[in-house]
């Protein structure tokens, strides 16, 4: 039995190559990016982004939930987590909630998904504050068009990093 192990370290390490400062952790993303699936460019969005207010317009829920069930479907996304309570313990399952996820996104596409006031005071305050988002945090817009961008700082994957060019690479994707 094969086993894909995919780990996204996002903190990551700080380098420098030809003069120019890159984090370990946005290479990792950015090759997700690269040559990932669409499931995988998603979770490196969400995971990088959800604390962020990543958020996904309504007529992009569809989409979304299309592509977590791709995730659920190849074993990318986890749909329970099976621990033990001590070495002799009994074993605990928790579903880790894609149910309500996927219900969620498919229930309306007249509204965006966001992660964050959960509890919005009045519809003006909503109003003002996905604008706020969407003129402040365009790159945080999670959609069909912008699921393989390379988005994380510099847009440098390992594959830069690999390449004989690899300077030349680097000092081109840092020029402004």
């Amino acid at each position: 039995m094969q086993t894909l192990q995919v780990r996204m370290r996002l903190s990551g390490l700080d380098l420098e190559v030809a003069g120019v400062r890159l984090n370990t952790g946005n290479v990792d993303l950015n090759t997700t990016l690269a040559v990932g699936n669409d499931p995988m460019r998603l979770a490196a969005k969400i995971a990088a982004w959800g604390s962020q207010h990543a958020f996904i317009e309504g007529p992009d829920r569809a989409w979304a939930a299309d592509i977590i069930e791709q995730g659920l479907a190849a074993g990318l996304y986890r749909k329970q987590l099976t621990s033990r309570v001590g070495p002799d313990g009994p074993e605990r399952t928790v579903e880790l909630g894609w149910k309500d996820v996927l219900a969620l996104l498919r229930e309306r596409d007249d509204e965006p998904v966001w992660d964050g006031w959960y509890e919005l005071p009045a519809a003006e305050k909503w109003t003002r504050a996905m604008a706020g988002l969407r003129e402040r945090r365009a790159w945080a817009r999670l959609g069909p068009d912008t699921l393989a961008e390379v988005t994380f700082h510099l847009p440098v994957t390992v594959y830069d990093l690999l390449a004989d060019d690899r300077e030349e690479r680097i000092r081109r994707a840092a020029a402004p």
